[in-house]
């Protein structure tokens, strides 16, 4: 395999999340791991950035609104129960503003680019079709962050439960974000954000079972 920067941050994204899996599974209870997981968010996120071809004002304004975005929603749901439902963040995903960690901005940037990405590899033309996939691919990676994140205090539901409303508020807000990224024009064919998707996929599957 010729050694390039994409290949390099594939690399990266595997051995990351395989060793960030067995530290979770083993070793847990040092609570070492959980503690560098906004920083492993920055990182993956920043291996997206580096990898991404052609960087243009379209890239960056699909950075920047994603990750506004994404806070601006997290702000509204943490504040009002009518969004997602009633939940408050934990201490695992560091720093909080008006009780949102910061890294939640970034987290939006990197699931919604990825997924993006996984989409754009199917070849459909129809950018609602690329919608409701790409949404449909969130909600469904989300079904098994959601036990992972209550495990490890990413987030707590305040009724112990996991609401039907957090997931429909995730598709629609999923299906804007995908709209964003196929309409704002930049280069669509990151296969690191291919393998970023299904790796994190795999990674959380592992955790919830």
């Amino acid at each position: 395999m010729k050694l390039n920067k994409q290949n390099i941050c594939i690399f990266l994204i595997i051995i990351f999340h395989i060793v960030g899996l067995i530290g979770f599974v083993f070793f847990d209870e040092t609570g070492i791991f959980r503690n560098l997981t906004p920083w492993h968010l920055c990182f993956m996120s920043l291996l997206l950035i580096v990898s991404q071809p052609e960087k243009n004002i379209g890239f960056y304004s699909f950075l920047a609104i994603s990750i506004l975005a994404g806070l601006a929603i997290e702000y509204v749901g943490v504040h009002n129960s009518s969004v997602f439902g009633a939940y408050i963040y934990g201490e695992t995903l560091g720093f909080k503003i008006a009780g949102v960690p910061l890294v939640k901005g970034i987290n939006w940037f990197l699931v919604s680019f990825s997924t993006g990405m996984l989409v754009s590899s199917f070849g459909f033309k129809n950018i609602l079709i690329k919608g409701f996939v790409g949404a449909s691919l969130m909600v469904f990676l989300d079904l098994f962050i959601e036990p992972v994140a209550i495990k490890y205090d990413y987030w707590n539901w305040i009724s112990g439960n996991i609401p039907m409303q957090n997931y429909y508020a995730w598709y629609v807000f999923s299906f804007l974000f995908m709209l964003a990224f196929f309409l704002i024009p930049f280069k669509k064919n990151n296969l690191v954000g291919v393998i970023m998707f299904i790796t994190q996929l795999m990674f959380f599957i592992v955790l919830s079972v």
